[in-house]
């Protein structure tokens, strides 16, 4: 029994920091959803003056616009025994299921069935960082390393900058969380060489194209893919990377239902031809890895830099310290793979001339769509990087001096960023106290993990390894969920679409009407109230002309 329950202790450790953040959801009654928010920001709501209150986080307003009244429709559509292929309630009409936000195929829409709307809707975005710890968890462990580890890697990309700030759109997280599953079931075939295996991968890739948020699910593949290559490059036997390259194709061809409708609607809709050109994350701005308030953050309202949902690239500063040991070590071929991997995504994420020729070549979705998100792959590969390197000095599997090379670097930058911030006051007195204040605790953690692992090397021993490797996982959990608890709000229940008057009187005469007039989709889609206006990035684009043509008479 004590030995079962050692076995489990990783899983349920990152069980418990799960529940710590998610507590508010099951210790509270409160939910994952910001309606104080929206009663504050978007009519009727904002008219009364009973609703009006302190807000938490005002910087997600798809999710009250788009992403929840459009997962309502696609339920209660189900609920009447019928597909949701129609929006009759924006822009006069506008595809649903093609829309690909609606996630209209997910096997998580079962959830709504089982439990009240905003019920289910808290568990679906909760679940996200979970799912993404269990099947890092898988990964890593499957890459041979240590539980101590292992749980680094897991914690560090359960909780990073991506998965927290879009974790309440319950769409991308999903969308790239299926990714260490994938790269798992590809290196248990190929251990075990049982196809049967393949089905986590089928799965993979299928369900990331059904979790509603092309662009990230388009990152997810393509890094799968060239995981592929590379394996297939490292084994002789033909019939195992055909294997892969069928299972990968396969898991496609099982998410045709959504990519097709999608890549028609795309064809006809307005943003088919909006190229954007650049968008890539400033140099400067990467210090957010480890000091994601550097520059601000919308929760507080000092956020002056921008971009904050985009760019955010948070893992911390014990993973990205044990990150660079394992890229300084370069004990084994995954850990190569995952250091060229991340010299690859800097030339993507930073601004840079490539930006300007992704979006000059016109490639569907990646040339209309902000490339900055590709972030998220840095966040996982530094993630998983961050295992190896607390495995190497777990097993004293390194050089020495590696180990000081990688103290040197980042406490060079820690220190050169705070002689610039005290000598070089490179911005305005106010922005200079929001980013000196906010890199106190990054520096303190990191000089405090300097401390433990030096001492814990002069001892030698690995109970002392041990014990400082248990410190690191702490601090890591705490920066985690310090950074997490910070953006995400959690609200009362009863304050999620409260009844008022107006809505009442609406509905009552609306009949086969439609209305224009000071709503969204928070109010038309979610009450069924048909309008002619919309908000979505896939809307129809011979129905904008129609509409701008009301107004000029041409």
């Amino acid at each position: 029994m004590i030995k079962k329950l050692f076995n489990l202790s990783p899983l349920l450790y990152v069980f418990l920091v799960w529940f710590v953040f998610a507590s508010p959801f099951f210790l509270q009654g409160l939910v994952p959803y910001s309606s104080k928010y929206q009663l504050n920001f978007f009519a009727p709501w904002s008219h009364y003056e009973k609703f009006q209150g302190p807000v938490k986080n005002n910087a997600m307003p798809d999710v009250h616009t788009q992403i929840y009244p459009w997962k309502k429709l696609t339920i209660d559509t189900y609920k009447m025994g019928q597909i949701p292929l129609w929006n009759p309630y924006s822009f006069s009409g506008n595809p649903q299921l093609a829309n690909f936000q609606t996630a209209v195929f997910s096997p998580f829409n079962l959830l709504f069935f089982l439990f009240s709307f905003i019920d289910a809707w808290s568990i679906l975005v909760l679940l996200q960082p979970l799912l993404a710890g269990y099947f890092m968890y898988l990964l890593l462990r499957q890459y041979g390393l240590s539980k101590l580890a292992t749980l680094l890697g897991s914690t560090s990309f359960m909780f990073c900058g991506f998965m927290v700030v879009w974790m309440a759109y319950a769409t991308l997280g999903f969308a790239i969380l299926y990714l260490p599953l994938s790269l798992y079931a590809i290196e248990k075939f190929i251990e075990k060489q049982k196809k049967k295996t393949l089905v986590f991968l089928v799965l993979s890739i299928t369900l990331s194209i059904f979790s509603g948020h092309f662009q990230t699910s388009l990152y997810a593949l393509g890094f799968i893919f060239i995981y592929i290559v590379w394996k297939a490059k490292q084994n002789k036997e033909k019939n195992l990377s055909i294997a892969l390259f069928g299972a990968y194709g396969l898991g496609l061809v099982l998410a045709l239902p959504q990519i097709l409708p999608t890549i028609q609607l795309y064809e006809f809709s307005v943003r088919a031809g909006n190229y954007i050109a650049g968008g890539g994350i400033p140099w400067k701005y990467l210090i957010t890895i480890v000091a994601p308030d550097f520059f601000g953050n919308p929760v507080t309202r000092n956020d002056w830099f921008g971009f904050y949902a985009e760019w955010a690239s948070f893992v911390g500063i014990v993973p990205i310290l044990f990150a660079s040991l394992a890229v300084l070590q370069r004990k084994s071929r995954h850990v190569l793979f995952f250091s060229v991997v991340t010299l690859g995504l800097l030339v993507l994420i930073v601004d840079s001339p490539v930006q300007s020729l992704i979006g000059a070549l016109h490639i569907p979705v990646l040339s209309t769509s902000n490339p900055s998100r590709i972030i998220v792959l840095l966040s996982f590969v530094i993630s998983v990087l961050s295992g190896f390197g607390l495995d190497f000095w777990l097993k004293k599997d390194y050089v020495e001096k590696n180990i000081w090379y990688a103290i040197g670097f980042w406490l060079g930058i820690v220190l050169l960023v705070w002689i610039l911030l005290v000598l070089g006051k490179p911005f305005s007195a106010d922005k200079l106290t929001i980013a000196t204040r906010n890199f106190v605790l990054p520096t303190a953690l990191l000089f405090f993990s300097i401390f433990v692992l030096l001492v814990s090397r002069y001892f030698n021993h690995q109970r002392f390894l041990v014990f400082g490797a248990l410190l690191f996982l702490a601090i890591a959990s705490f920066d985690s969920l310090r950074f997490a608890q910070k953006w995400m709000p959690f609200d009362p229940k009863s304050l999620v679409y409260p009844s008022v008057p107006v809505i009442d009187a609406i509905k009552k005469n609306i009949g086969y009407g439609r209305m224009f007039g000071n709503f969204g989709g928070e109010t038309a889609v979610y009450y069924d109230i048909p309008s002619i206006e919309g908000y979505d990035p896939l809307y129809i684009q011979r129905y904008g002309e129609f509409i701008r043509s009301s107004n000029s008479g041409d």
